[in-house]
């Protein structure tokens, strides 16, 4: 089932979906959309299972915890040594 739904797009995003569109890259308009909401939700996927990786890599871990207020110290002076814009 489609629905009609009239959006407003910058000119900047028009231009690249006519691009892709004139490529023959997308089929029409609705197609370039569709295909990058697609390859967002792909990404989006991999990112969550690569948290999901790390999770279980971590909960898997035999060492012992870390206490709550080291780990904050430890993510407080990182955080603090990364270059500011």
């Amino acid at each position: 089932m489609s629905s009609k739904a009239v959006i407003e797009l910058p000119p900047d995003l028009v231009a690249r979906i006519d691009a892709r569109v004139a490529s023959g890259a997308s089929s029409d308009p609705v197609a370039a959309i569709r295909e990058g909401l697609t390859a967002l939700d792909s990404e989006d996927a991999k990112r969550l299972e690569a948290i999901r990786r790390k999770i279980a890599s971590a909960l898997a871990d035999p060492s012992p915890s870390v206490p709550a207020a080291v780990a904050f110290d430890r993510v407080t002076d990182y955080l603090k040594s990364l270059p500011r814009e």
